[in-house]
């Protein structure tokens, strides 16, 4: 188990911090959205303010490099990428079915671009 655990300790510590960075993004989501801000706004404040906060936590304690311009704007594309897969599934899920609140669908979407957000932030951002 432990060499397991030291095999994937950059996703484990990749999840980690994504997991902080999704609870704030949450946060303003829910905050813009109780102050009364139309939907896409809010989930892009929030999106950003999570972008911002994984970008630093990752490059100090996940891929243990120092932040430079250059690499934050690869981890910037990246999470663009993110970004307009989240306003994609959001759309589906929230406002063409009405399936799902803005805020279950956004934890869908959070799933699906986690792994989007891994596997390009390793093999080229912090590469």
């Amino acid at each position: 188990m432990r060499t397991l655990v030291t095999k994937h300790r950059s996703i484990i510590s990749f999840a980690g911090v994504g997991l902080i960075s999704t609870i704030l993004d949450l946060c303003v989501l829910k905050i813009s959205l109780l102050i009364g801000l139309n939907v896409y706004l809010a989930i892009s404040l929030g999106f950003f303010t999570g972008l911002t906060n994984g970008y630093i936590l990752n490059s100090r304690f996940v891929f243990k490099q120092d932040p430079s311009h250059r690499r934050y704007f690869k981890y910037f594309l990246i999470s663009l990428g993110g970004y307009f897969l989240t306003l994609g599934i959001v759309y589906l899920l929230h406002d063409r079915s009405g399936w799902l609140s803005p805020i279950y669908a956004k934890l869908i979407a959070v799933v699906i671009v986690f792994f989007w957000n891994y596997i390009l932030s390793k093999l080229w951002a912090f590469k």
